[in-house]
């Protein structure tokens, strides 16, 4: 395994392309800083839309602002970013997979079984404790 990455821009971390034409994560502090936040203030009891309250009114820049609007956080987002395993330094392979629909050419995502996934221990690339 080379330890490249596959999937696009992940908040807390920088894409950094390899000389082979790959691309490998590492943490980007400034970011992981804020994410590190977000789970503490989440053990400490505030809801969700409280913690994007205030992140919007401490105007600390979102993962995606929008084209021509003013980017803010959004409770959804935060809730993606509470469940990503990356953040303990967990990579997943193998979590879902894309089935055809019949008589259609459109496919939908469908979560595999748990046991079926690939999860690889990354201590490097771990931004907020287990404990947390």
């Amino acid at each position: 395994m080379k330890g490249l990455h596959t999937g696009g821009r992940v908040f807390g971390y920088a894409n950094v392309p390899c000389p082979d034409g790959g691309v490998r994560l590492q943490v980007n502090e400034d970011e992981a800083a804020v994410v590190r936040r977000i789970f503490q203030m989440y053990a400490d009891g505030i809801f969700l839309k409280g913690i994007a309250a205030k992140l919007n009114a401490e105007r600390i820049p979102s993962p995606r602002p929008r084209m021509g609007r003013r980017g803010g956080w959004c409770f959804t987002g935060i809730r993606a970013m509470l469940r990503n395993e990356l953040y303990l330094g967990h990579v997943i392979w193998n979590r879902s997979q894309f089935v055809k629909q019949p008589g259609t050419n459109k496919c939908t995502k469908r979560e595999r079984p748990r046991n079926e996934w690939k999860i690889t221990e990354r201590p490097e690339l771990r931004i907020v404790s287990p404990e947390l």
